[in-house]
């Protein structure tokens, strides 16, 4: 028996909340995959360091352990702001694009060949160094567990990755569509309404108030944003306001996290 593992390196990071102490833990997630979090004792910053891993018998389930593992690094990366860490972005940014975590998939599976007498050609992965980051506490717990609901839960689920998706469209990185950051932020609120039947069952549910709810509305229509996705028309939104329609989105999941039973920050 092999272990498949993907490793992803954040930072350099720092965690107040350690006040010097190190962590070390592993948790579970689902069909027999760990996950792993590494931060060292007394340093000011370091590299955070998230593993997944999973075992394996024979060389033909490396790949599809592989991608397995990749899509349990994905939904912990949407998990991630509401755990205590910073947004994650799993794509390099290079020209070129590259995931950003490393894995010993090739490596495992060229072992478990050689043992037949057959031989791999490996490959390797490169990681660029992000900018430091601050962490409220080591995010794994929280994030395994979210992801872990995500993972069984399609509203959930769907809801995280717009969540991901409008950020990763603004802030994360050169914008080829201008008007897809806030199609998503659309979408957490439409999802959200659907998930708890209704407008005003959903502002009760979430504790949003009635200022906060008729600001993200008017910015829309102003905009014309219900029919961006197709009309490609680009917001004129002011980056005041814009700061303000993320804080709500996250607001808001968040609330829906905690009434749905999942501890967060």
């Amino acid at each position: 028996m092999s272990t498949v593992e993907l490793v992803l390196k954040e930072g350099p990071v720092v965690i107040p909340s350690l006040a010097g102490m190190g962590v070390d833990r592993t948790y579970p997630l689902w069909n027999n995959i760990s996950a792993s979090e590494s931060f060292p004792p007394q340093v000011k910053s370091a590299f955070y360091i998230l593993s997944v891993t999973n075992s394996v018998d024979e060389p033909d389930e490396v790949a599809e352990v592989e991608v397995e593992l990749i899509y349990a690094l994905k939904l912990l990366a949407t998990a991630w702001p509401f755990s205590g860490g910073s947004f994650m972005i799993l794509d390099s940014r290079e020209v070129l694009a590259s995931p950003r975590f490393a894995g010993n998939a090739e490596r495992v599976r060229a072992e478990l060949l050689a043992a037949t007498g057959r031989q791999l050609v490996s490959r390797s992965f490169a990681m660029p160094v992000e900018c430091s980051a601050t962490y409220h506490h080591p995010p794994l717990e929280f994030a395994s567990a979210i992801a872990t609901a995500a993972k069984s839960h399609l509203g959930l689920r769907r809801l995280l990755a717009y969540q991901q998706a409008a950020w990763v469209g603004y802030y994360g990185r050169a914008r080829s569509d201008p008007t897809s950051w806030f199609v998503d932020l659309y979408k957490i609120r439409d999802l959200l309404k659907k998930l708890y039947g209704g407008e005003e069952a959903a502002k009760v549910r979430l504790a949003a108030t009635e200022s906060d709810w008729s600001f993200f509305g008017q910015i829309l229509n102003h905009n014309d944003l219900r029919h961006a996705e197709l009309a490609g028309v680009v917001p004129q939104v002011a980056e005041e306001d814009v700061r303000r329609l993320y804080r709500l989105v996250r607001e808001w999941i968040r609330s829906h996290l905690r009434a749905s039973g999942l501890a967060s920050t």
